[in-house]
């Protein structure tokens, strides 16, 4: 099954752009002399038909992402708080000035709520 070409490009920008963040994350890391300590990201519990159309599967993926970015923006504001709690202000700045911000990014929802108006893959 082949994703449509405009979800690719779509999907390939935000990639780009989680890893910049996280190089981002890894480098402020190590510049504080800490340890960066990599683990598995479990893929979300989702059962998909075979029969699954390419449309339908574009927007449970949307979804599940929004969902995935709003538990992090949930992580992010649990670290900030505890730098703050550290009484950590560079942290506490870092991470409100390079990620809290830009979290929950307004083309999730945008884009899930036209393919969802949209249906059968217009506009994709």
């Amino acid at each position: 099954m082949e994703a449509p070409l405009g979800f690719a490009r779509f999907y390939k920008k935000l990639l780009q752009n989680e890893r910049e963040n996280d190089f981002k994350r890894i480098e402020y890391q190590n510049k504080r002399g800490g340890t960066v300590m990599l683990s598995e990201v479990p893929a979300p519990p989702v059962q998909i038909s075979e029969e699954a159309s390419p449309c339908s599967l574009v927007s449970l993926v949307l979804v599940l992402a929004l969902q995935i970015s709003k538990d992090v923006n949930g992580s992010l504001l649990k670290l900030q708080s505890l730098a703050a709690e550290e009484n950590d202000p560079v942290t506490t700045d870092f991470e409100e000035g390079e990620f809290l911000h830009k979290q929950v990014d307004l083309s999730y929802t945008t884009t899930v709520t036209q393919v969802r108006r949209a249906g059968d893959c217009l506009g994709l």
